[in-house]
């Protein structure tokens, strides 16, 4: 039986699955973990375990799917880029990440929601933020705009589209293959090793800029530029695999 659960943030998600493990009709059981979750995937395992069953845990990726090279390279170049564009409207996200310097996100042109480094705060760029509207708010004009929005990728970039956002752009260390139903998603990555493994996930490596090839003032053009010819139409990586998530955040209990 394969068992996909998205939202797994709660003592009674980790009950759930622990109960469905121990259930007599499983045999055997895989933990697949992404790495961000708060549910803890070796105490999962430890529990369905006790049944003498046997389970194996694998880790997909771990701190949310960053490391030190987003701080250093990628998330100061979209903030290059961002700079670029600020008078036009944008808006970033997620309250709690930004009071805890974990996260961040611009749109319309981009937009990005993943838990980094206190570096993150890079990416938005120089310009002040005008105004803090709500998840899925329309941005209301020119300037940047702090949208209060949930660390879930696809519920994050979900919100951001509803909220006008026309390109979304997503520094990920560890590689993503999250698209859009609305718009497209340009995924950066300042990791060498992310950009040869899932060259046909990433659209953007920065990488030389950890090897000083690359500064960070061509490394934020060369991110502008790969926005601009998505704009003209050019398909971004998550478009040509056929990535269309979309999830709302769910507020309150659901029936």
């Amino acid at each position: 039986m394969r068992y996909d659960y998205y939202n797994g943030l709660s003592e009674r998600t980790f009950d759930v699955l622990v109960g469905t493990g121990q259930n007599p009709n499983v045999g055997a059981a895989i933990n697949i973990s992404l790495g961000c979750e708060v549910i803890d995937p070796s105490a999962l395992a430890d529990a369905i375990k006790a049944t003498g069953k046997p389970v194996e845990v694998f880790d997909i990726q771990s701190i949310g799917g960053s490391d030190a090279t987003s701080g250093l390279a990628s998330n100061p170049a979209l903030g290059v880029a961002a700079a670029v564009r600020q008078k036009r409207a944008s808006s970033f996200t997620k309250l709690s990440s930004v009071l805890k310097q974990r996260s961040s996100a611009w749109a319309p042109i981009c937009a990005e929601a993943i838990q980094v480094p206190a570096s993150c705060i890079s990416k938005c760029g120089t310009h002040p933020i005008q105004d803090v509207i709500g998840y899925a708010e329309y941005v209301p004009e020119h300037g940047l705009y702090f949208m209060d929005s949930p660390g879930n990728d696809i519920e994050c970039v979900s919100g951001m589209a509803a909220g006008g956002v026309h390109i979304v752009c997503f520094t990920k260390v560890r590689g993503t293959p999250t698209g859009s139903a609305v718009g497209p998603v340009i995924k950066i990555t300042a990791n060498k090793f992310t950009y040869s493994n899932m060259e046909d996930n990433m659209d953007v490596d920065v990488s030389s800029m950890l090897a000083g090839t690359l500064n960070l003032e061509q490394a934020g053009e060369q991110i502008w530029q790969e926005i601009r010819e998505v704009a003209e139409d050019k398909l971004t990586k998550a478009e040509i695999l056929g990535h269309q998530e979309f999830s709302i955040n769910r507020i309150g209990p659901s029936l």
